[in-house]
C-alpha cells in the first residue's frame, strides 16, 4: 500500500511538474487524498492541488498573506 501511494502522488507530481497536465494531475492528487487521508504525503498533495495553475511567485506571495 504505500508504494501504491508514492507512486500515485509522485503520478501526480510528474503530471503538474514534469508534462504540466493541470488537469489530470488534480485527478490524481484527489485520488491520492481520497484513498490515503492518513499518509505522510497528504498534506503536500493538499498544499499542491491548491496551488496547480499557480506561479512560484503568487503561491510566495499566498504564503506571504496567510502569515500576516
Amino acid at each position: 500500500a504505500e508504494i501504491a501511494a508514492n507512486n500515485l502522488f509522485m503520478l501526480a507530481f510528474t503530471c503538474q511538474d514534469g508534462i504540466n497536465d493541470s488537469k489530470r494531475a488534480a485527478t490524481y492528487y484527489k485520488a491520492f487524498m481520497d484513498r490515503y487521508p492518513e499518509h505522510e504525503l497528504y498534506s503536500s498533495a493538499e498544499f499542491l492541488l491548491d496551488n496547480i495553475g499557480k506561479s512560484d511567485e503568487e503561491i510566495l506571495n499566498d504564503l506571504r498573506k496567510e502569515e500576516n
